[in-house]
């Protein structure tokens, strides 16, 4: 007879972003609020357009290594925000 072996855990612990559209404060202010104090979880408003629509965005270089999903956008613009696991 075979001897059972228990399943081994793993413990990963999964970094979160939540991307909240310049135009919906309030959703900035409900996730910040609702994952105050969970360190896996950062919340940041889109800092890709100006606050002011009639101002043209800034043309700028993305920092080495960063990676931005075009996908991305729509689901924003649709929701209201993003939700993405980091890796």
């Amino acid at each position: 007879m075979k001897a059972r072996r228990e399943p081994t855990q793993v413990s990963v612990m999964t970094r979160v972003m939540i991307i909240v559209a310049r135009d919906r404060p309030e959703l900035y202010e409900y996730f910040s609020q609702a994952f105050a104090g969970i360190d896996v979880v950062e919340v940041i408003m889109d800092r890709r357009l100006p606050a002011d629509p009639q101002t043209p965005p800034r043309r700028t270089a993305d920092p080495p290594g960063r990676r931005w999903q075009p996908d991305i956008y729509d689901e924003l613009m649709l929701q209201g925000f993003v939700i993405k696991r980091l890796e």
